[in-house]
């Protein structure tokens, strides 16, 4: 049995393009069917919310979705299962905005993983990273289950026919001993066709097999844990 624990999951989806932040307010994603009116009235009516509409920035978030949108970068996130509303959503969105210039996309999968105590977290890090390297320079620094020093961050990059896989591992203190594992999917639209019904097409490919391919990462990674 694993002796680690997947604590949380989510998808982001990331547009690159030409967008006008100002008219995303949350009224429109609820006359469009992206979101409920419901969620879209929750958000206008909570002084709290931290909800911004401007040309230069749209941000809000609803109970399992947040969006921000400025007038280069278009993004939905998915903070919670079922995570495939990032996908839906963003579907609806531009189901009638075909023609918006997009330049590149991302497929963002993330994951949280809780491990059992320090020294299986220094275990790990050190099989990513030997230290043998940096003793010189960091000397007794990086041995100990409490070190002061070590790896941080570590990006592993897969070129691909469509752009690059990128698998990012990091340490996060969202949970005791956690560790962030995230994957990118990057796709670059060809310039002649370069529009939103591309991109809309594209994640509908390629949703599924991203989760996927993160989830088979984690498990080859942390299999001997």
């Amino acid at each position: 049995m694993s002796n680690f624990k997947e604590q949380h999951k989510g998808v982001s989806i990331v547009l690159v393009g030409n967008f006008s932040p100002l008219m995303f307010h949350p009224t429109w994603f609820s006359k469009n069917e992206v979101i409920s009116e419901d969620d879209a009235d929750a958000v206008v009516k909570n002084t709290n919310s931290n909800m911004v509409v401007s040309p230069g920035l749209t941000i809000f978030q609803t109970s399992n979705l947040e969006f921000s949108i400025t007038p280069d970068r278009f993004m939905i996130l998915a903070k919670k299962d079922p995570v495939i509303f990032a996908k839906d959503s963003i579907l609806k969105t531009f189901e009638r905005m075909s023609s918006v210039s997009i330049k590149a996309l991302g497929i963002n999968n993330f994951t949280i993983i809780e491990l059992e105590n320090a020294s299986q977290f220094q275990d790990f890090a050190d099989r990513l990273a030997p230290k043998d390297l940096w003793t010189n320079l960091l000397e007794d620094e990086v041995t100990g289950d409490d070190r002061k020093s070590g790896l941080i961050k570590m990006t592993m990059m897969k070129k691909t026919e469509f752009g690059a896989i990128n698998f990012t591992i990091e340490s996060t203190n969202k949970v005791k001993y956690g560790i962030h594992v995230s994957c990118n999917h990057h796709f670059d639209l060809a310039p002649d066709n370069g529009f939103a019904d591309e991109a809309m097409a594209i994640i509908e490919k390629n949703f599924v097999n991203s989760s996927e391919k993160t989830q088979a990462v984690i498990d080859e990674i942390f299999k001997d844990l």
